[in-house]
């Protein structure tokens, strides 16, 4: 099976990368109107003279006896499916930025040989059935021969001294490459076999993910997983909502043969369109998603028609919270790493989590985050957070020549949650639901069945009544008193530190450092 499937990729190499670099397999949904100068998914860009990377020390070592701060990755891709670095690169990358743990999260695939053979038997049939071409598989995903997965340095474009920083950090004899039909294979190896190479107990670990992506921009990662999980594509149609569920419903299948706690995160809600709030409204089960997401064609700062993603998640956090109890939502922030060179479209280390745990064990990071017991960040450092006594205080780890500002938001009992739709630059309400279904002639998921030109939908218009700061200081600490009124608090530090190296494109403006502490409850403090 191996040698068959990869001979079908290797005929397909040139149009296959050709493809992957054009980004058809993520690239924004038809109809939605993209902002401009905005690169596809994966477009390589040129090489620049890139700035000097900033001097970051490793965090320092914990005390095993009292909870700790574990600076972490959730989100980055390498060969194992579009990323552009082999796994244990990836590692050696984040160690050296100062991360504690590191979460592999490639497309549909886990890091392992044994996960190889169903996703080729799920990989084979779409290209059978018409829903995505061979060549763009082989210049998207790795391929199988003779038991072991491999990247086709032909296609992927590679020259042969591409590889000597990666020879030159694990040895010569590590590199293992074979022949097949005229081109050169690379082994990408499972993570079961570097593990050893990278890790090191209570500095940095490694954590096994997959994005479920399947053939629509909507994608969500599924963390702490060591089995496949299949990828949802319709059979005949599904609405926005219906795909997140159907992932959900395959997440929480999975993890029922899981040993420890598995964690699902709605990725990138603005990428293509894909999501709106009032999707996630409708999906208590969506317990947390990317506040933040460093890969440049994700829109979290939301564009003429759509909604930052701090006004989304106020806005369903408003909704969720207003009839009662319904769970909180929680917003990470993370890299989506692919290319991982300084100032590149998804560069290593421009947002992740910082988790507070008694040990650095991915099911204690899990659980941490599960809890909410955690912050989002850009850059910016905390030294605590507290709920308790009916109050919510943070302290900022301040930098030398840094001012802060830190903002209490949140919404209060009784707010206005009517709303209307947007509208176009034709005055026409953006209202229209998406529905996906298969196109066998056109090798995609495409949207509706008419040649309606009505504008989809985005994020509606919600009053002021949601999502209000509270309570400012400016200054590195800061309490507030909950009145009692509210549905929830969360609360958001804001630097003058401009990020060295930003989600936002410098021509655009600048992009500050920024850390969200996430939303609790008045009642549930001690």
């Amino acid at each position: 099976m191996y040698r068959s499937f990869a001979v079908r990729f290797a005929c397909a190499a040139f149009v296959g990368f050709a493809l992957a670099i054009a980004g058809l397999g993520c690239a924004p949904e038809p109809d939605i109107e993209a902002p401009p100068e905005e690169e596809p998914e994966h477009e390589l860009e040129p090489e620049e003279a890139p700035e000097p990377e900033p001097d970051l020390e490793p965090e320092a070592e914990a005390d095993p006896e009292e909870p700790t701060w574990w600076k972490g990755q959730l989100h980055a891709h390498t060969l194992w499916s579009d990323g552009q670095v082999f796994p244990e690169m990836a590692a050696a990358k984040y160690q050296e930025l100062g991360f504690h743990f590191l979460t592999y999260t490639d497309h549909d695939i886990l890091p392992r040989d044994e996960a190889f053979p169903a996703f080729e038997d799920y990989l084979t049939g779409m290209i059978d059935e018409g829903i995505i071409p061979a060549g763009f598989a082989a210049g998207f995903w790795p391929m199988g021969h003779d038991g072991k997965v491999w990247v086709n340095k032909t296609q992927r474009g590679y020259e042969p001294e591409d590889l000597e920083p990666y020879r030159q950090r694990f040895g010569e004899d590590w590199v293992e490459t074979t022949e097949l039909d005229g081109d050169t294979l690379v082994r990408v190896q499972p993570i079961d076999e570097f593990r050893h190479l990278v890790e090191e107990p209570g500095e940095f670990l490694l954590m096994e993910g997959v994005e479920l992506t399947g053939i629509s921009n909507i994608h969500l990662l599924a963390i702490n997983v060591t089995e496949p999980i299949p990828p949802f594509v319709p059979e005949d149609e599904a609405t926005p909502v219906q795909k997140i569920q159907n992932h959900l419903d395959n997440i929480a299948e999975a993890a029922q043969a899981e040993d420890g706690p598995v964690l699902d995160v709605l990725a990138h809600p603005n990428y293509g369109g894909a999501v709106t709030a009032e999707h996630m409204i409708e999906l208590d089960d969506v317990r947390v998603f990317e506040v933040y997401n460093g890969h440049r064609s994700t829109l979290n700062f939301g564009d003429e028609y759509r909604k930052d993603t701090d006004r989304m998640w106020d806005i369903v956090l408003a909704h969720r919270l207003s009839e009662g109890e319904g769970p909180l939502l929680y917003g990470i922030a993370t890299d989506d790493t692919h290319s991982y060179e300084w100032e590149s479209h998804s560069a290593a280390g421009r947002g992740w989590v910082m988790v507070r745990s008694d040990e650095l064990a991915p099911d204690s990071i899990v659980n941490a985050v599960l809890d909410g017991d955690f912050y989002a960040t850009t850059g910016v450092k905390l030294n605590d957070i507290r709920h308790e006594n009916g109050a919510l205080t943070v302290e900022v780890d301040a930098e030398p020549d840094v001012n802060y500002t830190i903002q209490f938001i949140g919404t209060r009992a009784g707010a206005d949650l009517s709303s209307e739709p947007v509208e176009n630059e034709h005055g026409e309400p953006m209202t229209r639901e998406k529905t996906y279904r298969r196109d066998l002639a056109h090798n995609r998921d495409i949207l509706d069945h008419d040649d309606s030109e009505e504008p989809y939908a985005v994020t509606r218009q919600y009053s002021s009544d949601i999502g209000e700061v509270l309570y400012e200081v400016e200054g590195t600490e800061a309490t507030y008193e909950f009145e009692g009124d509210e549905l929830y608090v969360r609360a958001k530090v804001v630097s003058d530190k401009v990020h060295p190296n930003p989600f936002v494109r410098p021509r655009r403006g600048e992009e500050f450092e920024v850390a969200w502490i996430q939303p609790v409850q008045p009642a549930n403090g001690e």
